[in-house]
C-alpha cells in the first residue's frame, strides 16, 4: 500500500531552506531600512516604488516588478511573512522531493510571475467592470500558492493526512481556493488575482505527463546544439543524412 503523504513536520529540504532564508534577510533588510527613513516618508516610497508590484509602475517602464514583489512583505508586523515562510515549509519541501531542487525553484519563480502578471492583468480589466481598486502588491503567496496546488495536483486522488482530518489533494485545492474567495471578500487585504495566478501555474506544471521541463537542461542542450553546428560549419544532424 502506498504511503500516504503527511504534513508532521517534513526534514527541510536544501532549496526550500535557501528561500526560508532569503525571504527572512530580505525582510529585516526591509525593517531596518525602513526604521532608518521613516516607514511614512518619501524616501521610503521612492525606494520601494521599483521593486513594489504597482500597475502604473510597471506601466511606466518598471517591467521587472513581477520578480521583484514576491521577494519583499508587509512591515506591518510579522504575520505575512510567517505564514507565508510555514506554508512553503510544509508543501514546499514534498514538491522539491519530487521535482528535484533546480525544477522546484523554477515553479516557484513562475508561479510568482505568473502572479504577479494576473494581478497587472486585473488592474486593467477589473476597475472596468466592478468596484475595484489598484493598490500596491508584495509578498510571496503566488509563488507559495504555486506550490500549493502543485502538491495538492500531485496527490489528487490520494489521501492527505492533515493531523486532524484528512483529504484527498483536489479537496484541499478546492479548500484552499475557497479560503482565499472568503479572506478577500472580508477585506483581508489578500491579493486573490496573485493567488490565482500562482494556483493555476501550479496546476499547470504538476499536469505534464512526463513530469514538468527543466530548462536549465533545455537551455544546456540548446547550447550544445548549437557549439556542434558550428564546429560542423552550420550544418545539423540531418545534413548528414542526405
Amino acid at each position: 500500500m502506498r504511503q500516504q503523504p503527511m504534513f508532521a513536520f517534513p526534514p527541510l529540504t536544501p532549496m526550500v531552506k535557501r528561500l526560508l532564508i532569503a525571504l527572512s534577510v530580505i525582510f529585516v533588510v526591509q525593517v531596518v531600512v525602513g526604521a532608518a527613513v521613516g516607514f511614512r516618508s518619501h524616501t521610503w516610497l521612492q525606494i520601494n516604488r521599483p521593486v513594489f508590484l504597482y500597475t502604473p509602475a510597471f506601466l511606466d517602464g518598471f517591467v521587472w516588478q513581477p520578480l521583484t514583489y514576491m521577494w519583499l512583505h508587509s512591515v506591518q508586523g510579522f504575520g505575512h511573512l510567517f505564514s507565508n515562510l510555514i506554508v512553503l515549509y510544509f508543501f514546499g519541501t514534498g514538491v522539491e522531493r519530487r521535482l528535484g531542487s533546480r525544477r522546484f525553484l523554477t515553479l516557484y519563480l513562475a508561479a510568482g510571475v505568473i502572479g504577479g502578471l494576473t494581478v497587472i492583468v486585473a488592474d486593467l480589466l477589473l476597475p472596468l467592470f466592478t468596484g475595484w481598486y489598484v493598490v500596491p502588491t508584495v509578498g510571496a503567496s503566488g509563488a507559495v500558492a504555486g506550490v500549493m496546488a502543485a502538491l495538492c495536483w500531485m496527490h489528487r486522488d490520494e489521501d492527505l493526512n492533515l493531523i486532524l482530518f484528512r483529504l484527498k489533494g483536489w479537496h484541499l485545492l478546492l479548500v484552499i481556493i475557497a479560503f482565499d474567495i472568503l479572506s478577500a471578500l472580508m477585506g483581508r487585504g489578500v491579493s486573490i488575482a496573485a493567488h490565482f495566478g500562482g494556483l493555476a501555474t501550479g496546476v499547470a506544471w504538476m499536469s505534464f505527463k512526463k513530469g514538468p521541463p527543466d530548462p536549465w537542461q533545455t537551455f544546456r542542450l540548446w547550447r550544445a546544439r548549437r557549439k556542434m553546428r558550428a564546429i560542423s560549419g552550420g550544418r545539423d544532424e540531418r545534413t548528414f543524412l542526405h
